[in-house]
């Protein structure tokens, strides 16, 4: 596995876009990654619920919420 430079969440894009993040747990598994990305809160689809704002990632159902993010990286091949 490639190694990735995380950096601080206090620099991570809030735009929407795709990143990798490092969660303190994922499924209970302490120290694992997922790619999720910002959502600011609100109504982010009209005839949904609101949610709160943070960072998310697509469970295979539905959209969950990241568990304490630790630090991000771009996407492989992407610009920071």
């Amino acid at each position: 596995m490639n190694s990735f430079i995380m950096k601080s969440m206090d620099s991570a894009p809030k735009d929407g876009r795709e990143v990798i993040l490092k969660v303190a747990y994922r499924a209970g598994i302490p120290g694992r990654f997922l790619v999720g990305h910002y959502m600011p809160g609100g109504h982010c689809i009209e005839d949904h619920p609101a949610i709160a704002a943070g960072w998310y990632f697509w469970n295979g159902l539905m959209f969950d919420k990241a568990a304490e993010p630790l630090g991000w990286c771009p996407l492989p091949g992407e610009a920071a």
